[in-house]
């Protein structure tokens, strides 16, 4: 399982019985979102939290992932640091983990 961070796969990841890995994405975390693809893929298949915390099995589209972030943003527009950060923290994963698990 990776959590916030980008990980490449390589010729041998099939072969190396990682086919059931996840990657988790927390709505605007700007690690998890770099570098974008085609040039980079991604491992396996993604799980996304939108800004609201709910748990979805893919990631939106671009139209709506823009409304989704631009959420996240304006969510609490005096909380200290940038919100692609605060989605970075393991802090915020572990919570929106937790809640999806209950």
């Amino acid at each position: 399982m990776w959590i916030g961070s980008n990980a490449k796969r390589d010729h041998r990841w099939k072969w190396r019985g990682h086919d059931r890995t996840y990657r988790f994405v927390n709505n605007s975390d700007v690690v998890a979102q770099v570098p974008p693809g085609p040039v980079y893929a991604h491992v396996a298949e993604m799980k996304y939290f939108d800004a609201d915390g709910r748990l979805r099995d893919q990631a939106p589209s671009v139209a709506d992932g823009f409304a989704d972030r631009l959420k996240g943003h304006t969510a609490d527009p005096f909380a200290p640091g940038a919100d692609g950060i605060r989605d970075h923290l393991m802090t915020a994963y572990l919570s929106r983990l937790d809640a999806a698990a209950a």
